[in-house]
C-alpha cells in the first residue's frame, strides 16, 4: 500500500507494533433516479465515519488486491460477499448498480474503536454482479466487479459511416458501399 495521501495519524498507526486495519466500502445503487449508498466494513463491528455507519460484515466481505503501477492501466477491483442477508441481495437484484460509484478506503482502528483517517484505495464504477447460491448450505454469495473511472477512455463513442460498420448493424444494406469511392481528393477552383 502506498503511503501517498496518508495523514500523520494513519502513518503513526501503520508503524505501531499492533494495529487493526480494515476496509470501508461504499457501493451505490439507483432506483428511479434516486441513489442509495450501502456502507460496509470488514471490521468485526459497525463503524461510524464521516457521518455514515458502515455495517460490519466481517469476514463475509472480501476485497480483492488493489495494485498501483507507473504504467497507464485500468484498475479492476473484485468484491465478494458471502453469507449475506437477503435484504442486501434484493438491494442489488431490484436496483440499478451498473456504472454506479464504488469507493474503497483503508482505515485503522485505535483501541477506542475510532476510525483513524481513512485513505482512498479505489474509486470506480460497478461493472457486474454475479450471485450464486449453494442449495445444500443455503448460503448466497455475491461477487462484484468494478473498474476505475479510466475505463471510459477505452470505449468507442458512436458509430462510423463505413460499410463495415453498417454491415455489422444491418447486414446486406448497401447504402455506405459507395462511400469508399468518395474519399478521393478534389481540387477546388480549377
Amino acid at each position: 500500500m502506498s503511503q501517498r495521501g496518508m495523514t500523520a495519524a494513519a502513518l503513526t498507526e501503520l508503524g505501531a507494533i499492533t494495529n487493526q486495519p480494515c476496509h470501508l466500502v461504499e457501493v451505490t445503487t439507483e432506483t428511479s433516479g434516486t441513489p442509495s449508498v450501502v456502507y460496509m466494513t470488514d471490521y468485526s463491528r459497525n463503524l461510524d465515519w464521516d457521518g455514515n455507519t458502515y455495517l460490519a460484515v466481517g469476514n463475509l466481505l472480501g476485497v480483492g488486491n488493489i495494485s498501483e503501477s507507473a504504467e497507464f492501466q485500468i484498475q479492476k477491483l473484485d468484491l465478494a460477499l458471502s453469507g449475506v442477508d437477503q435484504s442486501l441481495v434484493s438491494l442489488f437484484i431490484n436496483n440499478n448498480y451498473l456504472d454506479q460509484p464504488v469507493s474503497v478506503y483503508m482505515a485503522f482502528i485505535n483501541n477506542g474503536a475510532v476510525v483513524i483517517s481513512p485513505s482512498l484505495l479505489f474509486k470506480g464504477n460497478m461493472d457486474s454482479i454475479t450471485m450464486s447460491e449453494d442449495p445444500d448450505s443455503g448460503q448466497s454469495t455475491l461477487r462484484a466487479s468494478a473498474s476505475s473511472l479510466f475505463v471510459d477512455f477505452q470505449r468507442k463513442s458512436g458509430r462510423h459511416t463505413t460499410d463495415s460498420d453498417q454491415q455489422h448493424y444491418f447486414p446486406g444494406d448497401l447504402f455506405f458501399r459507395p462511400a469508399v469511392n468518395q474519399v478521393a481528393s478534389k481540387q477546388w477552383g480549377k
